[in-house]
């Protein structure tokens, strides 16, 4: 299951690792940089690293977040 988020205005600025977790609180900090590293998170289609921040406008797609996460 895949999901696009488009970053919105209140969004803007913030590193992406937050911006996920905002979304889903029930991710652990190491599943979620497992996934970064693995290349299931992008912005615009580019591979994420956790400590780059997103801007207004970017498309965000996460990929395979399992229904306990969620």
């Amino acid at each position: 299951m895949s999901r696009i988020l488009k970053v919105e205005s209140c969004d803007a600025g913030i590193r992406i690792d937050r911006l996920i977790r905002r979304y889903y609180g029930k991710l652990t900090q190491s599943l979620l940089e497992k996934m970064l590293r693995t290349g299931k998170i992008r912005i615009n289609d580019s591979k994420a690293k956790a400590n780059q921040r997103v801007n207004l406008g970017d498309n965000i797609l996460i990929r395979e977040i399992g229904r306990a996460h969620v």
